[in-house]
């Protein structure tokens, strides 16, 4: 009898599989939260440590980053330091090849956040993000984590386009499963 013990994929593995195939992993879906906009579930239970989505836009300086948040205060923006050079990840546009749900996941005090991002490297060398688990998720969670930064958009009184919206029925895509 051959017995085989499922063995866990490698999730930072899991993470550059999906950044090069510029989609999500099956098992998300986005939601409308009051007062937040859009969000992000898991449709599956999910393990601590588990890769869960890559966060993607254009890669930038963190200068350009800059500019282009005085222009115009998006909250889609990241900014990080990978071996000692200052970058951001502008996700601000949406994506028209289908969702890529890592920029929805919204921010959570430090009681709520469940996941953390994480700076890996692809094989030529660039950098790029990606959400992990930190706590063991239950189907339908909201995923949370904490964006790190000293104030947000959403409490200077701006009202952002993807806050605008009524209800998902008004969103182009009101219930998307990945």
């Amino acid at each position: 009898m051959d017995v085989r013990k499922n063995k866990r994929v490698n999730p930072q593995k899991m993470a550059v599989k999906y950044f090069f195939e510029n989609c999500d992993p099956p098992g998300f879906c986005i939601e409308q939260f009051e007062g937040k906009g859009r969000g992000v579930v898991t449709v599956q239970e999910r393990k601590c440590g588990d890769f869960l989505l890559n966060y993607v836009g254009d890669l930038v300086s963190e200068n350009v980053g800059s500019i282009r948040e005085d222009l115009l205060s998006s909250g889609f923006r990241f900014f990080f330091q990978w071996k000692g050079k200052k970058f951001c990840i502008d996700a601000s546009d949406e994506p028209v090849d289908g969702p890529i749900l890592g920029r929805l996941i919204n921010h959570g005090d430090k009681k709520q956040i469940n996941s953390k991002m994480k700076v890996l490297e692809t094989d030529d060398g660039k950098p790029f993000l990606a959400l992990f688990a930190t706590k063991d998720l239950k189907k339908h969670q909201e995923l949370l984590y904490d964006y790190g930064l000293d104030s947000y958009p959403w409490e200077k009184n701006i009202i952002h386009p993807w806050l605008k919206l009524a209800s998902m029925k008004d969103h182009p895509c009101p219930r998307i499963l990945v």
